[in-house]
């Protein structure tokens, strides 16, 4: 009885393992097997969103900021520098804009690329070659130093 017992332990065992492959097995390196995912394209970060080429044309850009003349202003650029800046709210029509409100595009993406503000946060489209908008945080423990951008009705001639 203990030769039987022991002739159908083996018999067990060496069913189990027969079950556990076949012939058509072939193991893989996985350091040699081929990879089928594609390296997505990076998106820019801060620091290397790329400058609008565009050296005329005119947008409209909101501010938002703890500052005086807020408001949206429609500028004109030629030749890469602001050529015009006109208050475009009915409230404001008049209004002499404030010079830091005197940007280009560039310049908001400089603001975009601002690498040692505290935070950046840029919304910008990708089929398009200027961001939506820009906000930027230079400090996160100062108070009342943020400015943000918002760029709309961009024409280039």
């Amino acid at each position: 009885m203990k030769i039987s017992a022991m002739l159908c332990l083996a018999a067990v065992a060496i069913l189990s393992l027969s079950a556990c492959g076949n012939d058509d097995t072939v193991a893989i390196d996985p350091a040699s097997a081929p990879t089928t995912a594609a390296t997505p394209a990076e998106a820019p970060t801060v620091g290397s969103y790329p400058a609008f080429d565009e050296p005329n044309y005119s947008f409209t850009v909101a501010a938002s900021c703890f500052c005086a003349g807020r408001g949206p202003v429609r500028i004109t650029v030629v030749a890469g520098e602001v050529a015009d800046a006109v208050m475009v709210h009915p409230k404001r029509d008049g209004e002499v804009v404030p010079d830091y409100r005197l940007v280009t595009i560039d310049d908001v993406i400089d603001a975009a690329n601002d690498t040692s503000a505290a935070s950046v946060d840029v919304d910008w489209p990708t089929d398009q070659a200027w961001p939506d908008s820009v906000y930027v945080d230079p400090d996160l423990m100062a108070v009342d130093e943020e400015i943000g951008y918002t760029i709309t009705e961009v024409t280039v001639p």
